[in-house]
């Protein structure tokens, strides 16, 4: 059986991890990591450890070794997914083994790669960021909450038969693009986001296959989600004006985020752009049948107190829950890359605790509402680094809102 750590009373809120790996060196760094922190941590040098332990203990973070000796990694992940579908899964090698890794990210088999050695590649505080995302994510509150009202969203046909192409380990990029062609709106729509100023380039796509191509797997995947989105969560009559007004901020959003990243989170940019366009997903539940009249209802309130936006400051006073965290779970339980989930959870948070692909987004979101509403709207952009091309961002945006 896998062995359990102490863990201190006190702090942040406590998550579950399983540890699997067959290397007592690595098991170390893993030790050494989560020493002294609240965390519940179970070691194991064997997934069939982890599979016994689950039996009655619900992981936070699963995290587990490429190579595990008779097992294959995307086998046991895929297991992990059904039966703890609240985790993040986190898979781990060397560098060469990288491109192996982002077909399991992809596909969504995992949420999470990261690469040896720990040092070089800031393993350390990837892991702990992550959970610290992962302990804001009252999952089964959200879950509860869109089952109250019979709000489980299901995927569209699609995407559904994209997961299961995806899934195949043989499964080639013809066979994606064929199914993505089954469904000939969702194709328009890709090929006119993908020749968008969202995805700067010299030329122009005319064809799904080179689009496919130009994206790559990860981003062909979330992209399609975003195009579906509309259809997942069917807008009230009410609330359809607010919906479309969302998507058109996501759009304007995704266009800037892509230019911010490029001084924020170099080679990044295509990343940026897809996060910002899913940011604001979980605001489409609220505009949903179910909810419909409790979000116009909020959103008079606020423009009875002068609350600037047109749409409602505060939807966790209004719902209990916020459209960030909504958004967030969905995306985790859809198997979406985490850092499109930490985005989506954090893209409010100060901007000083965060970084890269969510920092991007969140000051291109920020730069987009100063741009909106001047100086009526104060934002913590001012704190950013002085070296940071700040005004021409600013500039940016207001070009974007104009445009």
């Amino acid at each position: 059986m896998g062995k359990k750590s102490n863990a201190p009373a006190g702090g942040p809120r406590r998550s579950t991890i399983f540890v699997v790996d067959h290397a007592p060196d690595n098991l170390d760094r893993f030790k050494a990591l989560f020493r002294g922190t609240r965390h519940l941590v179970y070691y194991s040098m064997s997934p069939d450890d982890i599979k016994e332990i689950m039996v009655g203990v619900s992981p936070d973070m699963v995290i587990g070794n490429f190579y595990m000796p008779g097992h294959a990694a995307a086998d046991f992940f895929t297991q992990i997914k059904k039966q703890a579908p609240h985790a993040i899964r986190v898979v781990f090698a060397e560098e060469s083994d990288a491109g192996l890794m982002m077909r399991l990210l992809a596909c969504g088999t995992v949420h999470r790669f990261f690469c040896l050695p720990w040092k070089k590649n800031n393993v350390d505080s990837l892991l702990i960021r992550d959970l610290a995302t992962r302990a804001r994510l009252r999952t089964r509150k959200v879950w509860d909450f869109l089952e109250a009202e019979s709000r489980i969203p299901v995927l569209p046909d699609v995407v559904l038969r994209m997961e299961e192409v995806l899934h195949d380990p043989d499964f080639s990029l013809d066979q994606l693009v064929a199914v993505i062609k089954q469904d000939p709106v969702v194709t328009a729509k890709l090929l006119q986001l993908v020749n968008s100023s969202a995805f700067p380039k010299d030329y122009a796509i005319g064809d799904l296959s080179r689009a496919v191509t130009y994206l790559g797997i990860r981003q062909v995947r979330e992209l399609v989600l975003f195009l579906c989105a509309r259809e997942i969560f069917s807008a009230s009559k009410q609330c359809s004006d607010a919906a479309v007004q969302v998507a058109k901020q996501s759009f304007r959003c995704s266009k800037l985020a892509g230019l911010v990243a490029k001084t924020v989170a170099p080679g990044l940019e295509k990343e940026a752009a897809t996060a910002a366009l899913l940011q604001d997903i979980g605001k489409l539940v609220l505009f949903t049948p179910a909810f419909c009249d409790t979000y116009l209802a909020a959103l008079a309130k606020d423009q009875q107190y002068g609350v600037l936006g047109g749409e409602v400051e505060d939807d966790e006073a209004a719902f209990g829950i916020s459209h960030s965290e909504l958004g967030s779970c969905l995306l985790l339980w859809w198997d979406m890359p985490f850092v499109i989930v930490e985005t989506t959870a954090n893209h409010t948070l100060p901007l000083a605790q965060l970084q890269g692909i969510p920092k991007s987004v969140a000051i291109a979101y920020r730069c987009l509402q100063e741009a909106r509403f001047g100086d009526r709207l104060v934002t913590d952009l001012a704190e950013l680094d002085s070296n940071l091309p700040l005004a021409a961002w600013r500039k940016s945006a207001k070009a974007i809102l104009g445009g």
